[in-house]
């Protein structure tokens, strides 16, 4: 098959292009490289750098295609608090942009990447996918609006969908940044360290059992750089090897 992924090298993008590929498929990614690092993606992972906005370009990427996942976003809770209106023209207007250009080019299906934020802050844990949507945050906000955009777009114009919502994904060549990092890769940098895990009193949340469920059924965010870690480096990654091979929860799936 053909995949376009957007955002294909961020570390979930970088993940599934290379899991692609390494099937036989033929995949093509789009990223804008705000964030990304195109040397995380294999050799035959036909890379473009571009905005998901950019409509000519994306009519160029979809010749062929037969399914396309869209990663592409701002991801930074605390940064959309400072810039809503960015986190909309990227997260919601890049949606429209690649769902129409989609209409244009005639390809049928699409797989939408969500984010658990748009649950917000619920009394009951673990949260599951019937449980009311509560975003706390413009971020939150941009990606459940991009939701209902799928959706109901690919509902007028034929175009098959599927959403999933990810939850503190986590795996190996995942970077953390010195604030707000990720909180599974967070704990398991301190574990492997010795260090202490923490959380804020009254915090109802809990180490769900089946937290990282796989984001496609085989995608091992990374099993070739753990293969390739150089001699000496500290296996950051050993903290249970099923770590390292699953990457988010499998959220609601769309019209």
């Amino acid at each position: 098959m053909n995949f376009l992924i957007t955002g294909a090298a961020g570390f979930l993008g970088s993940a599934l292009a290379n899991q692609l590929s390494r099937e036989g498929h033929q995949v093509r990614g789009l990223d804008d490289l705000s964030t990304g690092e195109p040397q995380a993606l294999f050799e035959d992972v036909h890379f473009t750098r571009g905005d998901v906005n950019d409509r000519p370009k994306l009519w160029t990427l979809l010749q062929d295609v037969d399914c396309v996942y869209h990663l592409a976003a701002r991801v930074f809770v605390a940064e959309s608090m400072l810039y809503p209106k960015e986190y909309n023209a990227v997260n919601v207007g890049g949606t429209v942009s690649l769902m129409e250009a989609m209409r244009d080019v005639g390809v049928g299906r699409v797989v939408f990447i969500s984010s658990g934020a748009v649950y917000g802050d619920q009394q009951a844990q673990p949260v599951n996918e019937k449980m009311p949507t509560r975003p706390h945050s413009p971020y939150a906000v941009s990606k459940l609006a991009a939701e209902y955009y799928v959706n109901t777009i690919g509902a007028l114009w034929g175009i098959d969908t599927a959403i999933l919502r990810v939850f503190n994904a986590f795996g190996p060549g995942q970077h953390l940044p010195p604030a707000h990092a990720p909180l599974i890769p967070n704990f398991i940098r301190q574990a492997v360290r010795g260090g202490t895990l923490r959380r804020h009193p009254g915090d109802p949340w809990r180490w769900p059992p089946d937290a990282g469920l796989y984001l496609r059924h085989r995608c091992s965010a990374g099993d070739d750089r753990r293969r390739n870690r150089p001699q000496g480096q500290p296996a950051g990654d050993q903290c249970g090897q099923w770590a390292g091979d699953q990457c988010a929860r499998r959220g609601g799936k769309g019209a």
